[in-house]
């Protein structure tokens, strides 16, 4: 069920942008955040935090979280990664830089726009005690362009997509 603005109020957050060098990404990531949760009607949890570390914020956002949770500071922390090429400047500087798709970089990047946010908790000690590292998903929810996907039960995941499946050796 989803969380209301008391228990957001809660959670830390640990929202993840782009590179403080990159054109184009918002000034004040501290603005951001706190626009983002006057939007949604929430205090900011004091341990909120902004990750400008670009495409390994994510990676240090989950550092981070699991610090926070192993220590005991909190129960869960929302992770949030947003970022967004569609600026004239930071569009002219990848442009500059060789790096978006074009008949002459089929590796390029496409630009536009995107969001996500990742809830983790805490397991309780005895749950941690046989697999200190595990990972359980109760629902999935994904938006690709104007289509929504809600997944429930992992079996509905097609078999390609399966962790299990995933680097295995054909």
């Amino acid at each position: 069920s989803p969380l209301n603005a008391d228990q957001l109020s809660n959670i830390p957050w640990l929202l993840c942008t782009p590179e403080a060098t990159r054109l184009g990404r918002p000034e004040d990531d501290r603005a951001l955040l706190t626009r983002i949760a006057q939007r949604l009607g929430v205090k900011l949890h004091p341990a909120s935090a902004e990750l400008p570390h670009g495409r390994t914020a994510a990676f240090v956002a989950l550092m981070a979280a699991q610090t926070m949770l192993s220590e005991g500071h909190c129960k869960q922390v929302l992770l949030v990664a947003t970022d967004s090429l569609l600026d004239a400047d930071g569009l002219a500087d990848l442009e500059d830089k060789g790096l978006l798709l074009t008949s002459e970089n089929a590796s390029g990047l496409i630009p536009g726009e995107a969001a996500a946010a990742l809830l983790l908790a805490a397991l309780d000690q005895q749950a941690q005690a046989p697999a200190p590292s595990a990972v359980s998903t109760r629902r999935l929810h994904m938006v690709f362009d104007s289509a929504a996907f809600t997944l429930t039960d992992p079996d509905a995941i097609p078999a390609q997509s399966r962790p299990d499946a995933i680097n295995r050796k054909p």
